[in-house]
């Protein structure tokens, strides 16, 4: 049985490994470290609570603030690299929707 921060965390890495191929340099949260179940967990939690409206909106000016805001530079640069490249918008909304909409259904 898969816990919900294993299964955060395949995607997550999955995410990372499509940025990479795309040409993104910039790791978004280190999948690799100790805990690391509990940091995407808790990024997923942050996205449903804080960021769901600017989901919907797909609003990458809001988004990058937020990201701002939270102190989340790695993020940022992940969504000024995305913003950049029309062919990758609409699978990088599809991930935010994933990760939000994961943990608002394991409440």
């Amino acid at each position: 049985m898969t816990t919900l921060g294993e299964f955060l965390k395949e995607k997550l890495a999955n995410m990372a490994k499509w940025l990479q191929e795309s040409g993104c340099t910039v790791p978004m949260i280190p999948v690799d470290s100790m805990g690391s179940n509990v940091i995407i967990t808790s990024f997923a939690v942050q996205l449903r609570d804080r960021c769901k409206d600017i989901i919907t909106e797909r609003n990458f000016v809001k988004l990058r603030r937020m990201a701002a805001d939270m102190g989340e530079q790695n993020l940022e640069d992940v969504i000024v690299f995305v913003q950049g490249r029309l062919d990758l918008h609409d699978k990088f909304w599809r991930y935010m929707n994933l990760f939000s909409d994961t943990v608002g259904n394991h409440e």
